[in-house]
This record gives C-alpha cells, sequence and structure tokens, in this order.
C-alpha cells in the first residue's frame, strides 16, 4: 500500500488522526445511542410481568407483544441504511434517536395490546435505524489504531441500557405504574437535540464529492494545515470523479461482496437470536418459570446487566490485543458450554450463578456486530451493508421472543438453552471460515483482503 498517496486522502488523514474533544464528542453521543435505544427495547421486556398481570396474556402473546417494536426495527434496518448513506450519518442518527423517543412516550396512553403493537411497531422503525448508523458514524471517525477499541466501547452501552431499564423497573413501575417507565423512554428525544451538534462524517463527504466540508470537519478534528493543503491539491483532480462516483448495494451481492455479506448476515442473524431471545424473556423466564419473585426477579436482572457491561468492558481492553477472532472463540464458545450446562443443573442457585456469569462472555461476541461488521465495507456502502446485515438480526430478534415463548409454553425449557448454544457454536464455526481478521488494518487494506 502507498501510504504517502493514502496520507494525501480525506481517508488517510482522517484515520491517523489523535483522539480530539471533537472526536469524544462524536464518541459520547453515539455511545449514548447506544444506550437509550438498548433501554427503549428492554423497556418492554421489564414491563412485561406487569402487563401480563393488567392484561391477562398468555406467553405465546407475551411474545408477540415484545417482538413488535423488532418488526418495525427490521422495516428500520432496512430503510435507514440507504437513507444514511444518502443524507449523512449525523441527520440520521438525530431522526432515528428523536422518533423513536417520542413514540416511545405516547405508549404511556396506550389502553390494550393493539395500540401497544402498533406504537412499538412504529417506534421500532426509527430503533432499527440508530445503532447501526451509530456503529457506522464512529468507526468512520476513529482512527485505524483504535477503531476496534473505540467501537467497542460503543457496545458497553448497550447492556448499560439493560442496567437502566432494570433500575426503572425496580424504582419507578412499582410506585407510578408500568405506563411511567416510557415516559422515563421518551427523555432521550434530549439527546437527538444534541446530536444536531455534531460533525458529519469527513469519510461519507469525501465519499459524496463534498471535499471542501469534508476538510472543514478534518480540521475541526485537529488535521494539520500541512496534510490539508495536500487534500486540496488533490482535490481538482479527484473532484469530478467523486462527484460521479456511485456505488449500487448490489454490489453486496456481487463476487467481490457476496462472502462477507453472507458473514456479516449470519452473524447478526444468529447473534440476534440467542441474545434477544434470552434478553427479552429473562424476567419472565425468572418469574414465571423458576418462581422468583418480581422484586427479586428485577435485582437479578441488575446484577446480569452489571456482568455483561463488564463483559463489553473486557471486549473493548482485547480486541485490539487478541483480535476480532479470538474474541469469538472464547466468548461464544464459553457461552454455548454454559447454555449446555444450564440444561442439566437442578440447583436454583448453582443455575441462577450460571444466569449471571454467562453473559460476561456471550456480550464479548455480541459486541463485535458493533466493532467488527462495519469494517468489512467501505464508507460508500458501509451504512447500508451495515444496516442490512443488522436486518437480518432483527429478523431473528423478532422471532426468537415468540420461538422462545413457544418452547416455554410446551414446558420443555431446557430448548431455548440448546438453540442458544447451536447458535453460539455455529458462529465460533463461521467466524473461523469465512470471517476476516481486521485487528490492525486500515480501511484500504480491509477493503483489499
Amino acid at each position: 500500500m502507498n501510504t504517502q498517496l493514502e496520507g494525501k486522502t480525506v481517508s488517510g488523514i482522517s484515520q491517523n488522526l489523535k483522539l480530539t474533544n471533537t472526536h469524544y464528542f462524536v464518541i459520547i453521543c453515539t455511545a449514548l445511542g447506544f444506550l437509550v435505544d438498548s433501554l427503549d427495547l428492554y423497556i418492554v421486556a421489564y414491563a412485561m410481568p406487569f402487563m401480563v398481570t393488567e392484561w391477562n396474556i398468555d406467553a405465546v402473546t407475551n411474545g408477540v407483544l415484545a417482538s413488535a417494536g423488532i418488526w418495525g426495527a427490521l422495516i428500520g434496518s432496512l430503510s435507514w441504511g440507504p437513507i444514511s448513506d444518502k443524507i449523512g450519518r449525523k441527520w440520521s442518527l438525530v431522526l432515528t434517536i428523536a422518533g423513536f423517543s417520542v413514540l416511545t412516550g405516547a405508549i404511556y396512553f396506550t389502553t390494550n395490546t393493539t395500540q401497544f403493537m402498533a406504537i412499538r411497531f412504529a417506534s421500532g422503525f426509527f430503533l432499527g435505524g440508530a445503532i447501526p448508523i451509530a456503529g457506522v458514524f464512529t468507526s468512520e471517525i476513529a482512527p485505524f489504531a483504535i477503531r476496534g477499541k473505540l467501537t467497542s466501547v460503543l457496545g458497553c452501552f448497550f447492556p448499560a441500557g439493560l442496567l437502566c431499564a432494570s433500575l426503572i423497573s425496580l424504582f419507578i413501575a412499582p410506585i407510578f405504574g408500568w405506563r411511567a417507565m416510557f415516559i422515563v423512554g421518551a427523555l432521550p428525544v434530549i439527546l437527538a437535540v444534541v446530536c444536531i451538534k455534531l460533525p458529519e462524517s469527513p469519510l461519507w463527504l469525501a465519499a459524496k464529492g463534498r471535499q471542501e466540508e469534508a476538510i472543514a470537519v478534518l480540521r475541526r478534528l485537529g488535521a494539520s494545515e500541512e496534510d490539508l493543503n495536500q487534500v486540496i491539491l488533490e482535490k481538482a483532480k479527484d473532484e469530478q470523479e467523486k462527484k460521479t462516483k456511485k456505488v449500487s448495494a448490489a454490489v453486496l451481492f456481487g463476487p467481490k461482496y457476496r462472502k462477507r455479506f453472507a458473514f456479516t448476515t449470519s452473524f447478526y442473524f444468529f447473534t440476534n437470536l440467542a441474545y434477544f431471545g434470552f434478553a427479552m424473556w429473562l424476567p419472565s423466564l425468572l418469574n414465571t418459570v423458576y418462581g422468583i419473585p418480581k422484586t427479586e426477579t428485577f435485582k437479578l436482572t441488575l446484577a446480569v446487566a452489571c456482568v455483561a457491561i463488564l463483559g463489553r468492558a473486557y471486549l473493548a481492553w482485547a480486541i485490539e490485543k487478541f483480535g476480532r477472532k479470538s474474541m469469538v472463540y472464547v466468548g461464544y464458545g464459553v457461552a454455548g458450554a454454559a447454555c449446555i450446562m444450564l440444561m442439566f443443573v437442578q440447583n436454583l442457585t448453582l443455575l441462577i450463578a450460571i444466569l449471571i456469569i454467562m453473559p460476561f462472555f456471550y456480550e464479548q461476541g455480541a459486541g463485535l456486530t458493533v466493532s467488527w461488521v462495519p469494517e468489512f465495507y467501505p464508507p460508500e456502502i458501509r451504512a447500508t451493508a451495515n444496516a442490512w446485515s443488522n436486518s437480518a438480526g432483527r429478523i431473528s430478534s423478532a422471532c426468537a421472543p415468540i420461538i422462545f415463548g413457544f418452547i416455554i409454553s410446551t414446558g420443555a425449557v431446557f430448548g431455548i438453552y440448546l438453540v442458544m448454544a447451536g447458535c453460539f457454536w455455529l458462529l465460533c464455526l463461521l467466524s473461523k471460515t469465512i470471517g476476516i481478521e481486521t485487528k490492525g488494518k486500515t480501511i484500504e487494506e480491509i477493503e483489499a483482503a
């Protein structure tokens, strides 16, 4: 690779910058975007035990209600990737966070399951775009040497949303009722307003031929005038090419990207099938299957959330040391073994201990949907590829609560652990056979792999 030439490009300069306050501002906003998206998702799981009592809901209906927002998120994932590639990362993030926040607050006024499902489906449309866009935004603005670490930090905030949801269910719902939980879920609209101050992704601007704007963002990110002058010098030569460069999403199914796209969609699909089936059912599983009182259930899920955050934090620390594939092998390998143990454990105390410890490992694998998947694609199609891969995960995460609910209704609870183990170990195999190790590589080097 010609590093001298790379240093004259927007991408080359952006990937070699030192972190500045502007970098931190973007990272904080995108990380909070992860948190509020997760909070919005998990609020439903924690409201379910109260809704089951009030509306007399059976296990299958419980699963359908829990997945309503995820079906909306599927449509959102398919839509917001192309939208983001067209209007940019910043405004896509603003619109998605504002959209799901307002609609989540509207759930306070629902009086039946039909109204609840309709509003959750609509809010899901915006939920489906927020996380893929936040992940791509951070990946594009991060220096390549710590790109995996920074995007993994975002992942830490997803289980933090679970922690916040459990705290809300513990302290808000018993006093003010379950509907008040959704009023809290409307507060992230404040974050949407703050995100208006974010800079746009310089890589996206350059890919759109908006060189002057890209240079202005690079200056805001701390680029030297010497480097910026080099970009300006090459602008005249490349401007027409960049303006006319259009990449169709159809390339994802062509010879260059189809294996990558098959891998990233599979990674999302099987991760979310196990992850969300378990996470969305955990409060009800502990309460209705294992007979643990609601208050104790919420305390246990609080412990699960704390361990999950530790798992994501470990990923952020270890990802640039050991690489992406190693994190899959250890995280999902051990989590799969824990699931097999859960199939046979009879002692409730031991079972709860495994349920609490297991998230430390599976979160290491799940976090790679944020830090690894976007790295497979160039800026021109990154948001679309990431969001469409995410849409595969939305399909499985929408089906998972229903599938898990059906399994639980048959009394064969061990079946949910068997499904989870199968997903985790299959992902280890896929990572070994068709995954690409991206540790320490620039976007250009990954593109050439």
